[in-house]
């Protein structure tokens, strides 16, 4: 027992880090495809565009090795997601479709989130203490947990984001040539995962070049360097953004096609209310937002104690800022100061924020909240031990009380909300096999890529069977104006009003399957 206890307290850091990561990959990993209890429709529509793209190297609008493969008529999806689950397809998937699987890549760079984030705490305050306590905090962090279990392409720009500061971290404090270019291939990396990424690398790469500049951590052939390595990492989005710039032509570039479908978003980029969204996007982000997919009120994306040490990490940012400015010494905090004034300024001029597409502020919170809790513990010296004591314990008890919610009695209402859907794939298959339906209606709210993610079909068969409502013999529109005959199967949302209103009125007696979260509605030959 003796030698346990002496292994324990000699190895205590490699053991809690092997805890904390052990802790953070269950807590996303586990249930994976089953909590969220929905799927959304921007997973459906990954998930589907990744599958073609891994089996007949177009996207479901037949546009070839796409920079920027497209997601429905008027947008795209961001290719780090989209390629990445698309590898996973053809490997582990052996060429089949899950929810899982799609999910995957965003557990992934959640664990690299956790990882990237010890590393830098680890790095900037040189504290095995502090780094266990960041080890096992941002791995029970609400938000840190619950974005890493949703197959959305955007979430991966807070891992991109996360990484590519911990190599200018890294850079500054080695001030090697090689870890320079590491950290150019890392900020490129962020480019792949989300649009609005396109106006925050360059503000923040352009920001911290001029600080490292001035505290001369960099010279003039260092920070060419630096650009050259962003700009080569990075070449085919360039490509890409050029051409929604200029409105060209599509083209090729080493296998790749560069399609400029989007341009039309170029437009969406406005100063107006700009105020107001920054201030949104900060008072959601802190604590929580419009939809349960992301946030939790009651819990909030970091805690509610997270905040106050948030903000005074955010006020000990701007101080050691002011100070280095004047002292023209290099300091740590300017680098998460400038990524944060970056993050507001990106914001401000995109549309109306949601939690999800501002994620890549948590990669400033997670500095903030531990330089705040370094800085009480700094000021209270007496009392630190009671101060940890207090706080180490409110945090455990509110990660308890979050993990036992969100792991057995959080669930998504699907009404109103159009774009989650519960799978349904036992119904249809009824309806086509033992029913015989001539037309399945599936209440999808006109959306057809639920049914395309879970019976994929060749993106140029789709292309050839696609008809106003839906594809073949598919209808997703129902709704109290649809058209019912004897020959179709009907399968409805039990929220849906409106239809089973219509389908009792109607004059010929129908039967009723009930499922978990359906009706299926048919007619049979006697009647």
């Amino acid at each position: 027992m003796n030698r346990v206890f002496g292994f324990f307290q000699k190895h205590y850091y490699a053991v809690g880090l092997c805890a904390a990561l052990s802790i953070a990959f269950l807590l996303r990993a586990s249930c994976l495809s089953t909590i969220p209890n929905i799927i959304h429709i921007d997973e459906a529509a990954l998930g589907y565009n990744a599958w073609c793209l891994a089996h007949f190297g177009v996207d479901r609008y037949l546009n070839e090795t796409p920079v920027y493969p497209q997601n429905y008529i008027y947008g795209g999806q961001s290719p780090l997601y989209t390629y990445l689950t698309a590898l996973f397809i053809r490997t582990i998937g052996n060429g089949g479709l899950s929810l899982r699987l799609v999910r995957l890549p965003g557990l992934i760079f959640s664990m690299l989130v956790v990882i990237f984030s010890i590393k830098t705490i680890r790095l900037v305050f040189g504290s095995r203490k502090l780094t266990l306590s960041c080890a096992f905090l941002v791995s029970v962090l609400p938000y840190f947990i619950m974005h890493g279990r949703l197959g959305f392409d955007c979430n991966l720009m807070f891992g991109c984001c996360v990484i590519a500061l911990y190599t200018i971290a890294k850079y500054v404090s080695t001030q090697k040539a090689a870890d320079l270019c590491i950290c150019g291939a890392a900020c490129g990396l962020i480019l792949y995962s989300y649009a609005p990424s396109y106006i925050l690398v360059p503000l923040f790469l352009s920001f911290t070049a001029l600080y490292l500049l001035f505290v001369k951590k960099i010279n003039i052939p260092r920070t060419f360097l630096w650009a050259v390595c962003v700009c080569v990492s990075s070449l085919p989005i360039l490509l890409f953004i050029i051409s929604l710039l200029f409105k060209l032509e599509p083209f090729e570039f080493l296998g790749l096609h560069i399609y400029p479908f989007a341009s039309g978003r170029v437009n969406e980029i406005s100063m107006e209310d700009f105020w107001t969204k920054v201030w949104h996007a900060i008072q959601i982000t802190l604590t929580h937002g419009g939809l349960v997919i992301d946030s939790v009120p009651k819990y909030c994306t970091m805690y509610r104690i997270s905040i106050p040490f948030i903000i005074l990490g955010f006020l000990m940012s701007l101080y050691h800022f002011c100070v280095s400015l004047r002292t023209r010494r290099f300091h740590y905090s300017a680098l998460f100061l400038l990524f944060f004034i970056s993050c507001t300024v990106t914001i401000g001029l995109v549309d109306a924020p949601q939690i999800y597409r501002a994620n890549y502020f948590f990669a400033g919170y997670t500095y903030f909240l531990f330089l705040g809790i370094h800085s009480v513990c700094h000021f209270i010296k007496f009392y630190r031990r009671p101060f940890v004591t207090v706080l180490t314990g409110t945090y455990f008890l509110c990660a308890l009380a979050f993990i036992r919610y969100y792991f057995t009695m959080y669930e998504i209402v699907l009404y109103p909300n159009s774009a989650y859907f519960i799978p349904a794939v036992d119904a249809v298959s009824f309806a086509e096999s033992e029913l015989c339906a001539e037309t399945v209606y599936i209440d999808s709210m006109e959306f057809q890529e639920v049914q395309l993610f879970f019976s994929p079909i060749s993106p140029y068969e789709w292309a050839g069977l696609r008809c106003e409502g839906g594809y073949g013999h598919y209808n997703f529109r129902v709704d109290g104006d649809t058209d019912i005959s004897t020959s179709n199967a009907y399968l409805a949302r039990k929220e849906n009003a409106e239809f089973i209103k219509s389908i009792n009125a109607f004059e010929i007696p129908h039967e009723t399957i009930e499922y978990e979260n359906y009706y299926l509605f048919y007619f049979t030959e006697e009647q």
